[in-house]
């Protein structure tokens, strides 16, 4: 049983150093293609367009752009990935009141539409209230000063709509990014499955064979599992745990390569000779597993070592009484595992 444990740990913290590398190249492809700040103009787009029905689908694209784009809210020259329900509404009064291309004009027509006859004074109004607000109150959080700054100088008509869409709207464009995600994941899995040749089939095979290997890896699991743990208790810790690791992955890999359960290609000739030796089967199978991300990875290689420590610990119980048994021996063999279980309860006892 405990080597089926240790086989088990040792494909686990395979996995999970790997699929550390697939997260790293998942959020390098997420930032170079925009896909967050993207989905998010999707879905700004579409809520413009409850707000204000008749407007033509490419405006709504162009004035979401502009409101991510702006410099108060864009990520480094990128449209910005995430914006609030405060922000959404004021950036609509910037881009009404300063801009003055055929977005900023239409961004007017649609305030005026909605009772906004001077966004620049609506904004001045919403800025200077916000202050007097947080003089008045200054132990009230940025956002609840913002947000009663707005339902007081703004009309219920556009406010309504966005306080009543705004949350909706952010939900689906979660999901939408998390799908697109996950089609990421699945092909950068693929990728690094196929270009590091991990055959997990392969990988139980040769733990099953050889003890040696099922130590190390043990090993390296107990010391994967020690360094996110420590010290972090909450979810959110344990995943700035995996990213802060994810930095050294490349040298866990080629460790994992130095003990031959990757293949680090150093050419092409020779990536492609050593196919002869890897299940391709098994590669696909990798890649499946590499999907299921590196927090189902560390869960898994926490309860392994969990359940490893009492099957450890039922071991050397029984161990114990089958080497009193044998030191009692004749006569005595009948009432030695009761003597044997009762000298293990006081130990325990004394220890406790």
């Amino acid at each position: 049983m405990l080597k089926t444990i240790d086989i088990l740990l040792g494909v686990s913290v395979v996995m999970l150093i790997v699929s550390m590398g697939v997260k790293v190249l998942t959020q390098a492809i997420n930032g170079l293609l925009q896909q967050r700040g993207k989905r998010l103009k999707e879905g700004l787009a579409g809520l413009l367009k409850q707000i204000e029905p008749k407007l033509d689908a490419t405006l709504a694209d162009q004035i979401s752009h502009a409101i991510l784009a702006h410099p108060l809210v864009a990520d480094g020259g990128k449209l910005s990935g995430t914006l609030h329900r405060e922000e959404f509404t004021q950036m609509l009064l910037e881009l009404g009141a300063s801009d003055t291309t055929p977005v900023g004009v239409k961004v007017r027509e649609i305030l005026t539409a909605h009772g906004i006859e001077d966004p620049g004074k609506t904004l001045e109004n919403v800025r200077s209230m916000a202050l007097q607000i947080e003089r008045s109150n200054p132990e009230l959080a940025a956002d609840v000063r913002h947000t009663m700054a707005l339902m007081s100088e703004v009309k219920d008509k556009l406010l309504g709509k966005v306080h009543g869409w705004f949350d909706q709207t952010i939900d689906r464009v979660a999901d939408r990014f998390t799908s697109s995600t996950r089609v990421v994941t699945v092909v950068c899995s693929l990728a690094v499955a196929l270009a590091l040749q991990l055959d997990v089939i392969g990988l139980v095979n040769r733990l099953s064979e050889d003890p040696e290997l099922r130590r190390t890896l043990v090993a390296e699991a107990i010391k994967a599992e020690a360094a996110v743990a420590a010290a972090k208790t909450t979810p959110a810790e344990k995943e700035t745990a995996l990213k802060d690791q994810a930095a050294a992955v490349k040298g866990e890999i080629r460790n994992l390569a130095s003990l031959g359960v990757l293949t680090i290609p150093s050419s092409w000739t020779g990536w492609w000779d050593n196919w002869g030796k890897v299940n391709v089967l098994g590669t696909l199978l990798s890649a499946l597993l590499l999907s299921l991300g590196a927090p189902f990875w560390y869960n898994a290689l926490k309860n392994l070592l969990k359940l490893r420590s009492v099957i450890a610990y039922k071991d050397d119980d029984q161990r114990t009484v089958r080497q009193t048994t044998q030191a009692l021996g004749g006569g005595a063999a009948e009432a030695a595992p009761a003597k044997a279980a009762a000298a293990i309860a006081g130990e325990r006892g004394v220890i406790g």
